[in-house]
């Protein structure tokens, strides 16, 4: 497991550069949960799809949420219990194909 906090003033994000994210190239899963109030929440989401449109995406949000998941991406709200979350996580890393 990997994690990026996301954009932020310290830290500098590919993603929103139009380029490929080089932990998102090489995951087996991608796992969004920006904050909803992140101002670049729904930036990032939009352009992971384009960029690394081969990596199963799961976007974590609660029903209030403005994330806008796209319509590939498997939303899991964000109280569903961890052992389910790790499970769905290997179901779609496994049929990934960096797996």
């Amino acid at each position: 497991v990997i994690t990026c906090p996301g954009p932020g003033p310290q830290s500098h994000c590919p993603v929103l550069a139009g380029k490929p994210c080089p932990l998102a190239s090489d995951a087996d899963v991608i796992v969004f949960a920006l904050r909803p109030n992140d101002p670049h929440a729904n930036q990032v989401l939009a352009r992971h799809p384009r960029l690394h449109h081969d990596t199963p995406l799961v976007v974590q949000a609660t029903p209030n949420d403005a994330i806008r998941a796209p319509e590939h991406a498997v939303t899991v709200p964000a109280c569903t219990p961890a052992a389910q979350v790790i499970a769905l996580l290997g179901q779609l890393a496994a049929s990934h194909p960096h797996s």
